[in-house]
Order: C-alpha cells, then structure tokens, then sequence
C-alpha cells in the first residue's frame, strides 16, 4: 500500500477492508511506506511491515515521482528480510502507484501467489490530462509500467463500470479479469450531535457547505471558489473548506484576494472537532477537474453520506459519478465549468432543505445497503473464492 495510517491517526479506505478481512478470520500481512526505521509489527492484531522509504504524500511532482520510483526497491528489500519465509495465497495491490507493478511480479513467483489489483486511479492518464507529464518518454515509462502491472494481475476491482468500459478500451487484456469493486466506507451509527462546535467555528445558524480532503489539481477547487464568488450576497451560506494538498496556499490566497468572507478556510482542525462538524453541515462537496478524459469516482462522496449529507458534485464529463448519484438520488451534480448549473443545485438544496435531507438519508441508506465494508468485502472476498474454483 501507499498509506496505511496507524490506529491513532484514523483511517482510511484500506484500513477497513484489511480490518474485515481479518476479522473474518484471513491471515493479513500489510506493507506499507515510513518515513523512519524498516520495522516488522503487530497493529490492531495486524502483522504490519512498515518500509523506510522516501515522502510520499503532499509533495511536489518531481519530488514524488522519483520516490514513487524508487518505493519498489525498499519493498522487495524488505519483503525478502523479513516476509521471505511466510506464506501467502494473494498478493493484493491498490494503485495508486502503479510502479509497485515489479514487487506484485516478484512477490507472485517468491510465494507462487495470485494478485488482485484494486484500481482507484488510472495512472499516467490521469498526470497526462492535469499536464503533470507532458515528456513523452516519461509518459512512456509510467504506461509501461501501468501495462505490466494490468497484465501480471490476476483479478482487476474497478470503481464503476465505467472504469471497467475505459481500461478495456484502451487496453488489450481478457475482460474476464476485470470485476466491479465499488468503492467503501465503515458504516458508523449516528452519534447526538454536538452543536456547540458550531459556535466554536462561527458557523451558528449557517448553511455550511463543506470541502473536506485533498487541496489539489484533480480537485479544480477554484470552482468552489468560482461558486463562492456566485452567492456571497447570500449570507447565511458558508463554504467549510479542510484539508491539505499542493493547492491549498493558493486556494488560500485566492480567497484572501477575492475577500470572500463566506469562505472558512483551514488545512488541519483537531480530528474530534472534524468529526463532530461533518454531520452538522448541510451539503458535501465534491470536485473532478473537467480537464480528465478518465473516469474517477472520488471516495468521498461515501463519507459524506455516511454523515447523511447531501453531495453537491461538480465533475468532468467523462466519469460515471453523476449516474451513481442519480441511482441512489444522493445529491446533485453539474459538469465543471458550468457555474450556472452548479449555483443552480446549490440553491435548489438552500431553498429545498426537507428534499436536501432526504438526499442526504438517500446516500446514507446507499452505504448501510450498498457500499458498508463490511459489504464490499464479502464481495472482494467471494471474487478470489470464485477465480480459485475456475482457475
């Protein structure tokens, strides 16, 4: 994996499905990057290889690329000091990044295992559409690598059937192998909540409409700016916007110079107060720069609805999400660019709360019945039973 967070510092998508499948009883051995010493462990009963490698996350492009670059190589080091000894049935990998492609390829011959790509990011094609590369002999590298790694796959869990529609059209591979796996939230009961938090953030009797994740290109969050800009007459709206990213300084800036005071702007609050803030807000967020010819499906949508949150989404023509909102009539969404259709939504769920609401429960019941781990694990797991039976 490229991020396993320890117990005391949340989680994320991969932590719960690991955390399901342990606990019906699989034996999981978790690789993961660190930024200290190589270190063998136990977490929440989890066998956890923690690799010294470089920085990941929230760094510049060059920066991460060659750490990417390199992450195979600490890897298959440490793979072979301290894992070479253990069995192993499946070799499970999330992109991003694709570069691990050559420690699946080792590790199936070392434990004469089969592997399951989870595919969350179709890489380099998505760095392409965001002018992140534009040398052709990069570019050529990363799609090499991006072939080898579908190829030496065994099963392939796309987002969405769109997802599924792309990788086979731009790719020759057996169709067999490619599965739908959904994206995936732990369902969480509804707490009371706390409505003094609100004082605590100036956000007393106001219709917070909140960003919460990754201030970075794919994001395009200058649309939410854009929005902002559409309804500052309106006071009692308030866009919350938390997170951080390579964008977020100048998304900053961009509000300071705007002076759109219905803009609250952070890059880190205390994780109980974000915890206590998400179920309060009105409408939840999410952006896909119009730029992508790929089809992303942002996992943070299931966070908001997990918290009953309408989704207020602006996104590129190319992906399926706004089909699964419609599905499940969990929110509204408009392609980004078109700003009067984006103000548009968002007054309709300001001037429609009870329909807002029932959006919001509408997404909720999607991950009690549809997207819960636990759900999406039984799923993940049924898929390696049946390629065992009819392989």
């Amino acid at each position: 994996m490229l991020a396993f967070p320890k117990e005391e510092e949340g989680s994320n998508l991969y932590n719960d499905i690991v955390s399901e499948v342990a606990s019906q009883g699989h034996n999981v051995t978790v690789v993961a990057p660190h930024q200290k010493e190589t270190v063998l462990s136990k977490e929440r009963g989890i066998k956890v290889l923690r690799v010294k490698s470089g920085t990941l996350l929230n760094v510049g492009p060059i920066q991460k690329g060659i750490n990417n670059v390199l992450l195979p190589f600490y890897y298959k080091k440490a793979i072979k000091r301290f894992l070479l000894d253990e069995t192993f049935d499946w070799i499970v990998s999330p992109t991003p990044p694709i570069t691990l492609s050559s420690v699946v390829c080792s590790c199936k011959k070392w434990f004469n295992a089969k592997s399951y790509l989870i595919l969350r990011d179709i890489f380099p094609q998505n760095a392409v559409d965001l002018g992140l590369i534009r040398n052709r002999f990069l570019h050529s590298y990363f799609r090499k690598k991006e072939i080898d790694l579908y190829q030496n796959s065994d099963i392939i869990g796309c987002m969405s059937q769109g997802n599924i529609d792309y990788v086979l059209q731009h790719n020759i591979m057996d169709s067999s192998k490619l599965v739908l796996l959904p994206n995936w939230i732990k369902y969480q009961e509804e707490d009371i909540p706390d409505l003094s938090i609100l004082d605590d953030y100036g956000l007393q009797d106001k219709f917070i409409c909140l960003f919460g994740g990754n201030f970075g290109k794919p994001q395009a969050i200058e649309h939410i700016i854009d929005l902002a800009v559409s309804v500052k007459h309106i006071s009692d709206i308030v866009f919350l916007m938390i997170g951080t990213g390579t964008e977020f300084n100048r998304i900053k800036s961009l509000v300071t110079d705007l002076n759109l005071d219905n803009v609250v702007i952070q890059n880190r609050i205390p994780r109980e107060d974000f915890l206590k803030l998400v179920p309060l807000c009105n409408v939840g967020l999410v952006n896909l720069s119009e730029k992508f010819t790929i089809p992303n499906i942002p996992s943070r949508t299931l966070a908001y609805w997990n918290c009953a949150l309408p989704v207020l989404a602006c996104i590129d023509e190319n992906t399926d999400m706004g089909e699964i909102i419609e599905k499940h009539n969990g929110g509204l969404f408009s392609i980004a660019g078109d700003l009067a259709s984006y103000k548009k939504n968002l007054l309709y769920l300001f001037n429609n709360r009870e329909e807002a609401i029932r959006m919001g429960v509408n997404g909720r019941i999607a991950i009690q019945e549809v997207y819960n781990s636990n759900i999406i694990t039984t799923l993940f797991l049924n898929q390696l039973i049946e390629f065992n039976e009819n392989n």
